[in-house]
């Protein structure tokens, strides 16, 4: 089942619980820190089995700037 997560305290714990056990991508631990520490903030999506958070998706907004290009004359 897939279900929205939107209390930050739990949105860490399911990230830190799974990106903890996948030392191979996410072995260090100052990055990894920052990414469950920005996940609080993230429209978060776990997918649970028997009530245990076995994964989780998170969609960071970003917003860029593009200025219009010039006309050439």
């Amino acid at each position: 089942m897939i279900v929205e997560i939107t209390d930050s305290k739990e949105k860490q714990a399911i990230a830190r619980k799974i990106l903890e056990a996948l030392t191979d991508w996410f072995g260090i631990e100052e990055i990894r820190e920052e990414y469950i520490s920005g996940s609080a903030d993230w429209t978060f999506f776990a997918a649970k089995e028997n009530e245990k958070a076995v994964g989780f998706l998170c969609l960071k907004e970003v917003v860029q700037k593009h200025e219009k290009p010039k006309k050439k004359k």
